[in-house]
């Protein structure tokens, strides 16, 4: 289901990565199955740190950020304790949604040790936009 995108992200993860780097510390790709998120991608030095993948599992009906950005399919800005994420001293996580069509299939996580602005929001959703465009 939705191979292309998939396909797609994998192929060009590693220039994403670097991209979204420029903003954020840490850059996660979930994917959406059976209303719960999974990692897709993982960020090479959250992979090196030994974060265990099952910390960025969340049932999309129960998880207030991901029902939040699932139910409007707009980016969000949210701290990382509201995700209880204690990894890596994140402050703060911009959540973004990746859509086909009205669907949201997963989401780009940008995790930031600092403030993040509308510039950070404005530029997840812009990748994700062009993602999907594929």
């Amino acid at each position: 289901m939705n191979t292309p995108i998939w396909d797609f992200l994998s192929e060009r993860h590693h220039e994403y990565n670097y991209e979204v780097k420029k903003s954020f510390d840490a850059f996660v790709v979930l994917k959406i199955n059976k209303g719960k998120t999974s990692v897709f991608r993982l960020d090479q030095d959250l992979s090196r740190e030994g974060v265990s993948t099952l910390i960025f599992e969340y049932e999309i009906s129960k998880t207030a950020p991901f029902r939040t950005v699932h139910g409007t399919g707009r980016s969000e800005t949210f701290p990382a304790k509201d995700l209880n994420m204690n990894v890596g001293k994140f402050t703060h996580v911009c959540i973004t949604p990746l859509k086909r069509g009205r669907d949201v299939i997963g989401f780009f996580l940008g995790l930031k040790r600092g403030t993040l602005t509308d510039q950070h929001k404005h530029f997840l959703t812009e990748l994700a936009n062009e993602v999907v465009a594929s």
